[in-house]
């Protein structure tokens, strides 16, 4: 078990809807 993977698995899916978000407003 790796918890730098968890984090990622956490942050990665926050940027993804950041960017959806952003485009969403652009």
């Amino acid at each position: 078990y790796d918890a730098s993977v968890e984090e990622l698995s956490r942050i990665v899916p926050l940027n993804i809807a950041k960017s959806i978000k952003n485009k969403d407003y652009e």
